[in-house]
């Protein structure tokens, strides 16, 4: 006998979710989905790319890129590292509505191009599998 569908799920906001964490770890850095017109750094950003439910329709399978921004190479480089290593532990964690229940690296920080000539821009792209905290 075929198993049934589990209820519909709302999944929270991915982006929410890992900003909620992010700004939690990175202590006075700014983290946002959508950058100020006049930014400075350092400043870290997260964008879902996509994704889709897995397991039966309740975890939300997201792949997120993050970028990151500071005035000099090795203050970019610490930032991008520091949102490395925090992405890297966050399974099991919750933030924002949603429980982190995977988290997998997909490209590490890479050099990303940029306009303005004061801001240094590394990157990175992650997937975080997320449910909602019941």
């Amino acid at each position: 006998m075929p198993v049934p569908d589990p209820p519909a799920v709302t999944f929270p906001d991915v982006e929410l979710v890992a900003t909620g964490y992010l700004r939690g770890q990175l202590g006075s850095v700014a983290v946002c989905t959508v950058l100020p017109a006049d930014f400075a750094g350092p400043i870290v950003r997260v964008r879902r790319l996509g994704g889709a439910w897995r397991h039966r329709k309740v975890l939300d399978d997201a792949r997120l890129d993050v970028d990151c921004w500071a005035a000099t190479p090795v203050a970019v480089n610490d930032l991008v590292a520091d949102v490395r290593a925090a992405l890297g532990a966050a399974q099991g964690l919750s933030a924002s509505g949603g429980l982190i229940t995977f988290t997998r690296e997909l490209s590490g920080p890479t050099w990303r191009p940029e306009d303005r000539p004061d801001l240094q821009r590394r990157g990175l792209t992650h997937q975080l599998m997320v449910r909602p905290v019941y």
